[in-house]
């Protein structure tokens, strides 16, 4: 199928949408558990790491991120935990979100993939501008 514009690609989601022929995925278990442990203002680094050790997945993006140029120290991330306690609990939830968003909204088609790659451009100077 293919659209003539954005308008067009968002009203086919919104008709999709009314006809419950398309559902829109939700955050998985761990983003809401951290959300929530980091927004209750309660969460310890041990705490956040054992949620955050039941995905496997997002467990090793997180290790690989905490050891990258933008947060490398002079010890190496091996662990969870010790990946929390660097990178703080603000961070943590804000790098699983994304992380997570990542991963749900991978493209299965082109034309998936150049809406997703405009929107994502458009969010970008959206959000550089609105920090600016």
């Amino acid at each position: 199928m293919q659209f003539k514009s954005v308008q067009d690609f968002l009203v086919h989601v919104q008709e999709e949408l009314d006809a419950n022929r398309l559902v829109l995925p939700t955050l998985p278990d761990v983003a809401i558990k951290v959300r929530d442990a980091v927004s209750n203002g309660d969460a310890t680094a041990q705490s956040l790491a054992e949620i955050i050790a039941t995905d496997a997945a997002i467990s090793a993006r997180l290790i690989q991120v905490s050891n990258s140029p933008l947060y490398r120290g002079a010890v190496e991330i091996k662990n969870i935990q010790m990946a929390v306690t660097r990178l703080g609990n603000n961070t943590i939830r804000t790098l699983i979100t994304s992380l997570i968003m990542q991963q749900m909204f991978t493209p299965t088609s082109a034309l998936l993939e150049t809406y997703f790659r405009k929107t994502w451009e458009q969010g970008v100077n959206v959000s550089a501008i609105a920090r600016a």
